[in-house]
Protein backbone atom coordinates (compact mmCIF):
# COMPACT_ATOMS: atom_id res chain seq x y z
CA UNK A 1 0.00 0.00 0.00
CA UNK A 2 1.58 3.18 -1.11
CA UNK A 3 1.50 5.89 1.36
CA UNK A 4 0.34 9.50 -0.02
CA UNK A 5 1.91 12.46 1.18
CA UNK A 6 -0.63 15.31 1.68
CA UNK A 7 0.42 18.42 0.00
CA UNK A 8 0.72 21.09 2.39
CA UNK A 9 0.27 23.96 1.07
CA UNK A 10 2.72 27.19 1.71
CA UNK A 11 1.74 29.98 3.07
CA UNK A 12 2.41 33.17 0.81
CA UNK A 13 3.55 36.40 2.46
CA UNK A 14 1.73 39.35 2.13
CA UNK A 15 3.56 42.89 1.99
CA UNK A 16 3.16 44.75 5.11
CA UNK A 17 1.20 47.67 4.86
CA UNK A 18 2.90 50.93 4.36
CA UNK A 19 3.59 52.80 6.85
CA UNK A 20 0.75 55.50 7.40
CA UNK A 21 2.05 59.01 7.93
CA UNK A 22 0.68 60.73 11.03
CA UNK A 23 -0.70 64.00 10.31
CA UNK A 24 -2.91 66.78 12.19
CA UNK A 25 -3.75 68.74 9.57
CA UNK A 26 -6.27 71.47 10.43
CA UNK A 27 -8.10 74.29 8.70
CA UNK A 28 -8.43 76.87 11.51
CA UNK A 29 -6.19 79.45 10.28
CA UNK A 30 -6.39 80.92 14.31
CA UNK A 31 -5.72 77.40 15.56
CA UNK A 32 -2.64 77.39 13.18
CA UNK A 33 -0.93 80.47 14.27
CA UNK A 34 -1.08 79.32 17.68
CA UNK A 35 -0.17 76.19 16.79
CA UNK A 36 3.01 77.55 14.97
CA UNK A 37 3.97 79.98 17.88
CA UNK A 38 3.75 77.09 20.35
CA UNK A 39 5.80 75.03 18.57
CA UNK A 40 8.98 77.46 18.13
CA UNK A 41 8.25 78.85 22.36
CA UNK A 42 8.08 75.23 23.63
CA UNK A 43 11.48 74.06 22.19
CA UNK A 44 13.26 77.38 22.32
CA UNK A 45 11.46 80.27 24.39
CA UNK A 46 14.73 81.88 25.92
CA UNK A 47 15.93 82.33 22.10
CA UNK A 48 12.89 83.85 20.72
CA UNK A 49 12.48 86.41 23.49
CA UNK A 50 16.63 87.27 23.42
CA UNK A 51 16.62 87.15 19.80
CA UNK A 52 13.67 89.43 19.72
CA UNK A 53 15.14 91.92 22.37
CA UNK A 54 18.41 92.24 20.15
CA UNK A 55 16.84 93.07 16.57
CA UNK A 56 14.09 95.36 18.45
CA UNK A 57 16.98 96.86 20.09
CA UNK A 58 18.86 97.62 16.41
CA UNK A 59 15.33 98.85 15.46
CA UNK A 60 15.65 101.71 17.46
CA UNK A 61 18.79 102.07 16.95
CA UNK A 62 18.89 103.05 13.23
CA UNK A 63 15.28 105.06 14.18
CA UNK A 64 17.47 106.93 16.77
CA UNK A 65 20.70 107.11 14.21
CA UNK A 66 18.19 108.37 11.27
CA UNK A 67 16.21 111.15 13.36
CA UNK A 68 20.03 112.73 14.52
CA UNK A 69 20.71 112.83 10.58
CA UNK A 70 17.76 114.69 9.73
CA UNK A 71 18.03 117.15 11.97
CA UNK A 72 20.88 118.66 9.91
CA UNK A 73 19.29 120.44 6.88
CA UNK A 74 18.40 118.35 3.68
CA UNK A 75 21.91 116.54 3.32
CA UNK A 76 21.21 115.28 6.78
CA UNK A 77 17.35 114.14 6.04
CA UNK A 78 18.63 112.44 3.23
CA UNK A 79 21.04 110.29 5.36
CA UNK A 80 18.36 109.84 7.65
CA UNK A 81 16.46 108.49 5.19
CA UNK A 82 18.71 106.25 3.73
CA UNK A 83 19.82 105.06 7.44
CA UNK A 84 16.24 104.18 7.67
CA UNK A 85 15.76 102.73 4.44
CA UNK A 86 19.08 100.60 4.81
CA UNK A 87 17.39 98.84 8.33
CA UNK A 88 14.56 98.51 7.06
CA UNK A 89 15.95 96.41 3.85
CA UNK A 90 18.42 94.75 6.19
CA UNK A 91 17.14 94.20 9.90
CA UNK A 92 13.71 93.18 8.69
CA UNK A 93 15.01 89.97 6.83
CA UNK A 94 17.54 89.52 9.41
CA UNK A 95 15.03 89.61 11.80
CA UNK A 96 13.02 87.07 9.85
CA UNK A 97 15.67 85.02 9.31
CA UNK A 98 17.03 84.59 12.59
CA UNK A 99 13.52 83.66 13.63
CA UNK A 100 13.09 81.09 10.81
CA UNK A 101 16.62 79.42 12.08
CA UNK A 102 14.82 79.06 15.24
CA UNK A 103 11.92 77.94 13.98
CA UNK A 104 13.81 75.25 12.05
CA UNK A 105 15.40 74.25 14.96
CA UNK A 106 12.05 74.02 16.64
CA UNK A 107 10.88 71.43 14.22
CA UNK A 108 13.77 68.98 14.46
CA UNK A 109 13.34 69.17 18.59
CA UNK A 110 16.24 71.09 18.68
CA UNK A 111 17.91 74.41 20.61
CA UNK A 112 19.21 76.80 19.39
CA UNK A 113 21.25 79.73 20.98
CA UNK A 114 20.51 83.51 19.59
CA UNK A 115 23.98 83.76 18.67
CA UNK A 116 23.71 80.51 16.57
CA UNK A 117 19.95 81.65 15.15
CA UNK A 118 21.40 85.57 14.03
CA UNK A 119 24.45 83.69 13.02
CA UNK A 120 22.66 81.67 10.17
CA UNK A 121 20.42 84.87 9.46
CA UNK A 122 23.53 86.49 8.15
CA UNK A 123 24.78 83.44 6.04
CA UNK A 124 21.20 83.20 4.66
CA UNK A 125 20.16 86.88 4.54
CA UNK A 126 21.50 87.65 0.86
CA UNK A 127 19.27 84.70 -0.06
CA UNK A 128 16.07 85.66 1.34
CA UNK A 129 16.95 89.35 -0.37
CA UNK A 130 17.08 87.33 -3.11
CA UNK A 131 13.80 85.45 -2.40
CA UNK A 132 12.15 88.67 -1.46
CA UNK A 133 12.58 90.45 -4.76
CA UNK A 134 11.79 87.60 -6.94
CA UNK A 135 8.12 86.84 -4.83
CA UNK A 136 7.60 90.40 -4.59
CA UNK A 137 7.79 91.75 -8.61
CA UNK A 138 5.90 88.72 -8.97
CA UNK A 139 3.42 89.58 -6.71
CA UNK A 140 3.90 93.27 -8.05
CA UNK A 141 2.81 91.91 -12.10
CA UNK A 142 -0.26 89.91 -10.66
CA UNK A 143 -1.33 93.17 -8.60
CA UNK A 144 -1.41 94.71 -12.11
CA UNK A 145 -3.97 92.58 -14.23
CA UNK A 146 -6.59 92.89 -11.84
CA UNK A 147 -5.42 92.40 -8.56
CA UNK A 148 -6.51 88.78 -7.96
CA UNK A 149 -3.62 87.05 -9.79
CA UNK A 150 -1.24 89.09 -7.16
CA UNK A 151 -3.08 87.87 -4.45
CA UNK A 152 -2.80 84.59 -5.60
CA UNK A 153 0.86 84.59 -6.31
CA UNK A 154 1.11 86.08 -2.40
CA UNK A 155 -0.85 83.67 -1.27
CA UNK A 156 1.10 80.53 -2.96
CA UNK A 157 4.79 81.69 -2.51
CA UNK A 158 4.18 82.74 1.18
CA UNK A 159 5.97 79.74 2.29
CA UNK A 160 9.27 79.88 0.05
CA UNK A 161 11.22 81.62 3.50
CA UNK A 162 10.60 78.80 5.87
CA UNK A 163 11.07 76.22 2.98
CA UNK A 164 14.36 78.17 2.13
CA UNK A 165 15.95 76.97 6.00
CA UNK A 166 14.18 74.05 6.12
CA UNK A 167 14.96 72.01 3.05
CA UNK A 168 18.02 74.36 2.76
CA UNK A 169 17.34 75.31 -1.25
CA UNK A 170 17.45 78.54 -2.75
CA UNK A 171 15.08 81.01 -3.56
CA UNK A 172 14.01 80.07 -6.56
CA UNK A 173 13.59 76.43 -5.84
CA UNK A 174 11.95 77.67 -2.79
CA UNK A 175 9.29 79.63 -4.57
CA UNK A 176 8.62 76.28 -6.68
CA UNK A 177 8.67 73.94 -4.16
CA UNK A 178 5.61 77.06 -1.89
CA UNK A 179 3.94 76.85 -5.47
CA UNK A 180 3.99 72.99 -5.25
CA UNK A 181 2.76 72.35 -1.58
CA UNK A 182 0.08 75.07 -1.16
CA UNK A 183 -1.79 74.11 -4.63
CA UNK A 184 -5.15 73.48 -3.57
CA UNK A 185 -5.15 75.52 -0.38
CA UNK A 186 -4.72 79.06 -1.79
CA UNK A 187 -8.08 79.96 0.39
CA UNK A 188 -5.94 78.58 3.61
CA UNK A 189 -2.65 80.39 2.96
CA UNK A 190 -4.55 83.44 2.82
CA UNK A 191 -6.78 82.89 5.86
CA UNK A 192 -3.62 81.99 7.65
CA UNK A 193 -1.96 84.82 6.57
CA UNK A 194 -4.56 87.44 7.06
CA UNK A 195 -5.33 85.96 10.46
CA UNK A 196 -1.75 87.13 11.75
CA UNK A 197 -3.07 90.71 11.55
CA UNK A 198 -5.80 89.71 14.40
CA UNK A 199 -2.75 89.24 17.26
CA UNK A 200 -1.84 92.92 16.50
CA UNK A 201 1.27 94.24 18.39
CA UNK A 202 3.10 91.59 19.99
CA UNK A 203 5.81 93.01 21.67
CA UNK A 204 8.85 90.39 22.11
CA UNK A 205 6.63 87.76 20.80
CA UNK A 206 5.77 89.75 17.40
CA UNK A 207 8.92 88.12 15.63
CA UNK A 208 7.47 84.75 16.30
CA UNK A 209 4.17 85.64 15.39
CA UNK A 210 5.88 86.93 11.80
CA UNK A 211 6.61 83.00 11.01
CA UNK A 212 4.46 81.46 13.20
CA UNK A 213 1.85 80.71 10.51
CA UNK A 214 3.58 79.82 7.37
CA UNK A 215 5.93 77.01 10.06
CA UNK A 216 2.33 75.25 11.15
CA UNK A 217 1.13 75.84 7.67
CA UNK A 218 3.86 74.30 5.82
CA UNK A 219 4.49 71.70 8.38
CA UNK A 220 0.83 70.45 8.45
CA UNK A 221 0.57 70.96 3.87
CA UNK A 222 3.88 68.39 3.97
CA UNK A 223 2.63 65.72 6.77
CA UNK A 224 -1.00 65.92 4.64
CA UNK A 225 0.79 65.48 1.15
CA UNK A 226 3.37 62.68 2.19
CA UNK A 227 0.19 61.29 3.94
CA UNK A 228 -1.75 60.90 0.71
CA UNK A 229 -4.99 61.91 2.35
CA UNK A 230 -7.56 63.84 0.57
CA UNK A 231 -7.81 67.79 2.41
CA UNK A 232 -9.77 68.68 4.58
CA UNK A 233 -13.02 70.92 4.02
CA UNK A 234 -12.09 74.68 4.48
CA UNK A 235 -12.61 75.89 7.72
CA UNK A 236 -15.31 78.89 7.64
CA UNK A 237 -12.71 81.26 9.90
CA UNK A 238 -10.53 81.38 6.41
CA UNK A 239 -13.19 83.25 4.96
CA UNK A 240 -13.90 85.27 7.99
CA UNK A 241 -10.30 86.34 8.57
CA UNK A 242 -10.07 87.12 4.59
CA UNK A 243 -13.55 89.56 4.67
CA UNK A 244 -12.18 91.37 7.81
CA UNK A 245 -8.92 92.21 7.05
CA UNK A 246 -9.94 93.20 3.51
CA UNK A 247 -12.40 95.44 4.99
CA UNK A 248 -9.99 96.49 7.41
CA UNK A 249 -7.33 97.29 5.12
CA UNK A 250 -10.02 99.54 2.61
CA UNK A 251 -11.52 101.02 5.71
CA UNK A 252 -7.50 102.56 6.83
CA UNK A 253 -6.71 103.75 3.43
CA UNK A 254 -9.94 105.41 2.88
CA UNK A 255 -9.30 107.09 6.16
CA UNK A 256 -5.69 107.84 4.98
CA UNK A 257 -7.01 109.50 1.96
CA UNK A 258 -9.98 111.40 3.93
CA UNK A 259 -7.16 112.75 6.02
CA UNK A 260 -4.71 114.04 3.74
CA UNK A 261 -8.22 115.49 1.92
CA UNK A 262 -9.04 117.14 4.91
CA UNK A 263 -5.74 118.65 5.49
CA UNK A 264 -5.22 119.67 2.14
CA UNK A 265 -8.58 121.54 2.15
CA UNK A 266 -7.47 123.20 5.61
CA UNK A 267 -4.59 123.95 4.35
CA UNK A 268 -6.02 125.80 0.90
CA UNK A 269 -8.32 128.10 3.68
CA UNK A 270 -5.55 129.19 5.72
CA UNK A 271 -4.01 130.35 2.44
CA UNK A 272 -7.43 131.70 1.13
CA UNK A 273 -8.11 133.61 4.68
CA UNK A 274 -4.38 134.91 4.03
CA UNK A 275 -4.91 136.48 1.40
CA UNK A 276 -7.96 137.59 1.84
CA UNK A 277 -6.50 139.15 5.14
CA UNK A 278 -3.59 141.06 2.71
CA UNK A 279 -6.15 142.03 0.41
CA UNK A 280 -8.46 143.84 3.04
CA UNK A 281 -5.34 145.44 4.43
CA UNK A 282 -4.29 146.75 1.01
CA UNK A 283 -7.79 148.06 0.64
CA UNK A 284 -7.89 149.76 3.40
CA UNK A 285 -4.06 151.40 2.89
CA UNK A 286 -5.76 152.48 -0.55
CA UNK A 287 -9.19 154.38 1.01
CA UNK A 288 -7.07 155.78 4.19
CA UNK A 289 -3.63 157.06 2.80
CA UNK A 290 -2.91 158.52 6.11
CA UNK A 291 -2.10 154.62 7.19
CA UNK A 292 0.49 154.54 4.29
Amino acid sequence: MESESASVPTPTKTAAPPAEVSTDYTSNPFLVVIKGLVSILRVNPVSSLLAALALIVGFIAALIVGGIFMAFGSVGRILGLLVLLASYILILPLLQGTYLSIATASNDEKEISTKEAINTGKQKLLSLLAFYIVYGLLVFIGLIFFIIPGVIIAARGALGPIIMYEENVGAWEALKRSFAITKGHTIEMLGVMFTGVFFGNGGLLLPSLMVAPSVARYNDLKQLKASGKASPKIHWLNYVSIVLVSLLTVAYFGFVAWSAHETSNARNNTLNTSDQYNSYLKDLQNSDPNMQ
